[in-house]
This record gives C-alpha cells, structure tokens and sequence, in this order.
C-alpha cells in the first residue's frame, strides 16, 4: 500500500533559554498559530514575543512565563498608549507618520533593551519616541532631544534610570563605479560619534561621552555607571572579544 504524506500544518517556534555562560536553562514552546519575528526578556523571566498578525496586517505583543504558558497580551496602540504621550511625543509622531499611529512595522524591526525592571522599545535611526514598557503595558515615552542632525544608532542597556543610545551622524558617500554610464547612486552610512545618557520623560542630554576613533568598529552592549562595555572583532582571526572602557571625565 503506497503511502499519503502527511499534510503539512506550518511551524512551530521554540525560544530557547541560555544564561551568560552559554548553559542552556530551558525551553518556552510557542503556539504554531504565532509569526515571531522578535523576542525579548523581562528581569522577571517572562518571555514577550512579538507576532506578526498577517491575517490582521498587525502586531501582537505576547507575554509568556517560562513554561511557555500565555500571561498577557500588550497593547501599544490603544487610548492607554495615546494618553501617555507627551505632548511634544504626540506632535513627532503625528509629523512622523502622517496619522496618529506609529508604523506597525517599526515595531516589528525595533531594538528592545532591559531597562531596570522594564523593557525600552527603540526604532534605530528615528526620530519617533522610545516606549518604556513593563509586563502591564506602557510605563512612559520618550522623544530624545538630540543637535540637527544626529542620529540614534542603537539602544544600550544599562542597569541605572538613565537611558543610555549611541548617537552619531549619518553621511553620503559617493558609490564606486557607475550604472548604465550614469552615477551610481550615492550610499548612506551611519558613524557613531558618542555615548549620550538621557533622561527618561523630557528627553534632554545629562552627558555624553565621545567615542575614540579607534573605537568607531566596536559596538557598546551595556553601561554600568562609568564602565561601558562593548564588543569588537579582533584584528588576526575575526572572532569578537569583549572591551570595556571608562569615562575619562
């Protein structure tokens, strides 16, 4: 008798749990019915993953405990959200989008950072606000005030109630060669200039510390008070290695 394959139902996702010496500790296994494109982790050791909804054309924000057991779902774009706007948060985004909701993809592409007990959600190179999430929905936002023309890179965690970003600046250079006897067209880079420590709610600088130039190829993960730590690859065989720095003040 020939045998019928069987049907296939689609993926499953699994999210699996490592400490910082690489030993695994677990496994939370998600329902097949979620599109995980990003994850992160409260201090608490529950799980938010982030889902698309392709049938909706949205985003779910799913919490789970380490059991892999649904805890709650988190809402970024309804009234709750809208109210704990700045004022100054409201009219960037409005100006940002066109409308009076932030881009459902942003979200699925942002960059989140443990932040104390919370998580702080970032999309890199924009200037939309930073939302400061815990397990019961959205704490506060955050529009960094930053000089005409710089740019948030990337998010750094830290353990203090500062928020910490790489900033830099973002510059054309000309691409080599040409297309069809016409200029190729010019490509943009981004060049982290410093570290900027800014303040939850009003967004202003408290201080910032320039990155050397030697410095420009590495990548800072965390800070804790003058200590920043960053990683790099080494120059002989490539393989990253961990840096750590002190303010020079």
């Amino acid at each position: 008798m020939k045998q019928i394959p069987r049907k296939y139902l689609g993926s499953a996702y699994l999210i699996l749990i490592y400490d910082y010496k690489g030993e695994y500790h677990g496994v939370v296994r998600l329902e097949p019915r979620l599109n995980p494109v990003n994850i992160a982790a409260f201090p608490s050791g529950d799980v938010l993953a982030v889902s698309l909804d392709k049938l909706n054309q949205t985003t779910r924000l799913l919490i789970f405990d380490l059991a892999g057991r649904p805890v709650k779902e988190l809402r970024l774009f309804d009234e709750d959200y809208w109210l704990k706007l700045q004022p100054a948060d409201k009219a960037e985004k409005t100006s940002s989008t066109g409308n009076n909701e932030l881009p459902k993809q942003k979200l699925a592409s942002a960059e989140w950072v443990p932040f104390v007990d919370n998580l702080l959600l970032a999309s890199g190179q924009s200037r939309l606000p930073w939302i400061e999430v815990n397990e019961s929905g959205v704490a506060r936002s955050t529009t960094a005030v930053l000089p005409e023309g710089a740019i948030i890179g990337a998010l750094v965690a830290s353990g203090d109630r500062v928020y910490h970003a790489l900033v830099g600046h973002q510059t054309m250079n000309s691409a080599q060669g040409s297309v069809g006897g016409s200029p190729a067209n010019p490509a943009a880079g981004f060049f982290p200039d410093e570290i900027d420590d800014i303040y939850p709610g009003d967004g202003s600088v408290l201080k910032l510390v320039r990155l050397d130039q030697g410095m420009i190829p590495t990548m800072p993960v965390c800070v804790q008070g003058d200590t920043y730590t960053f990683v790099a690859p080494r120059a002989e065989d490539g393989e990253l290695q961990v840096i750590h720095g002190t303010a020079i003040h």
